[in-house]
């Protein structure tokens, strides 16, 4: 059976594209998203190795993924999680962190915001913590 083009029944391409990713983002995003995975910082990239093809537990994450006109470090689509790993730059852009949190969490993701040197003093306590955090928001048992 062929479905009619022009049945009014049928979404449209812009329809069946926000259901299938709620977020929307401009086309830019992409190329700036693909560049800041070339440049991430030292903790970005040691983080990355831990979290990359499931290796938490089989959370899958994304890293520099654009979520309407923002950049997540690192995103688990399965828990909603944003992590974030903060470096210096942070602690003068405040404001602009605050606005981008409250924008991802009005789309129900959760953020959880982690210091470089944290990560850098004790990367497992980092990991327990997403790892907690993923458990919870999926109830997947251990």
């Amino acid at each position: 059976m062929r479905i009619d083009p022009k049945d009014p029944r049928r979404p449209s391409d812009q329809e069946r594209d926000q259901r299938s990713f709620p977020f929307q983002h401009k086309q830019g995003d992409i190329g700036r998203a693909r560049g800041l995975r070339q440049r991430s910082s030292t903790p970005e990239r040691v983080l990355w190795s831990r979290l990359r093809a499931g290796r938490l537990k089989g959370f899958k994450f994304r890293r520099q993924h654009a979520i309407g006109p923002f950049i997540a470090d690192f995103y688990c689509h399965e828990a909603a999680l944003v992590v974030e790993v903060d470096g210096d730059i942070h602690l003068s852009q405040q404001e602009r962190d605050d606005r981008r949190d409250k924008y991802l969490t009005g789309k129900g993701l959760r953020v959880v915001r982690f210091t470089a040197s944290w990560l850098a003093r004790d990367e497992a306590a980092v990991l327990g913590r997403i790892l907690e955090l993923c458990r919870e928001r999926t109830a997947k048992p251990e």
